[in-house]
């Protein structure tokens, strides 16, 4: 027997309310300051560590860590970070020469333009670096073509 479903006056079936679940583990960290952290292994690595030898997970930051903090160490991993869909370049958030998270992260949005991967601090830049990759691409062929032009190898065509 088929149970019967009601609608409202206008026809639409009301929606039920949900629970809010908690958000906890990596959940919890894949967004941060508007920053999307792509990789849950990674991210579960940072928060409840790397499983060692005696198959105990070893280190980690725990799940009350700063964000912030987990984002640097997640950077550390290499992990895979995009804002707005684009991404941002290994070592923003984390000092690799230093060995710590950066004072004031140094972020770089990384796109790939012809083959070419350009690198911009702000995305509202991108048209000034494509106008110097442009620019930079124009003077390599024509050294190349000068080089060419000049070399003892060309072939002769009146053979």
């Amino acid at each position: 027997m088929a149970t019967k479903k009601k609608f409202d006056s206008e026809g639409v079936e009301p929606q039920v309310a949900q629970e809010p679940h908690e958000v906890t583990g990596s959940e919890k960290f894949e967004y941060v300051n508007g920053y999307v952290l792509e990789n849950k292994d990674k991210i579960d690595r940072v928060i409840f560590g790397e499983v060692k030898r005696a198959g105990v997970p070893e280190g980690g930051l725990g799940e009350d860590a700063d964000p912030m903090l987990v984002l640097a160490h997640y950077d550390k991993l290499a992990g895979y970070i995009t804002k707005d869909g684009v991404k941002i370049k290994t070592g923003s958030f984390w000092d690799f020469r230093n060995k710590r998270p950066h004072e004031t992260p140094k972020v770089l949005y990384m796109f790939r333009i012809g083959g070419e991967t350009v690198e911009v601090d702000d995305p509202a830049n991108l048209h000034k670096a494509v106008n110097v990759l442009q620019t930079a691409l124009a003077k390599k062929e024509a050294e190349v073509k000068r080089k060419k032009s000049n070399s003892k190898f060309k072939q002769d065509k009146a053979e």
